[in-house]
């Protein structure tokens, strides 16, 4: 089995509904409030890219730490 690193690009969108007295306060409150952690109270959607796969390791490597 190879070993590979794989690095991923990825843009999380979320909308969150929240009370506030004007736009200032509102973006305060959303960005306060903002995660990339699902939390299950606001749907996402999300863009992935893969940036770049890299073998690092193959099946000799393996066999030969044994």
């Amino acid at each position: 089995m190879n070993t590979y690193n794989v690095t991923i690009k990825a843009e999380v969108y979320k909308t969150i509904t929240v009370n506030a007295a004007d736009e200032d306060a509102a973006y305060i409150a959303a960005h306060e409030l903002f995660t990339v952690a699902p939390d299950f109270l606001w749907p996402e959607s999300y863009h992935e890219e893969t940036i770049n796969i890299e073998q690092i390791g193959d099946q000799t490597d393996d066999e030969d730490r044994r």
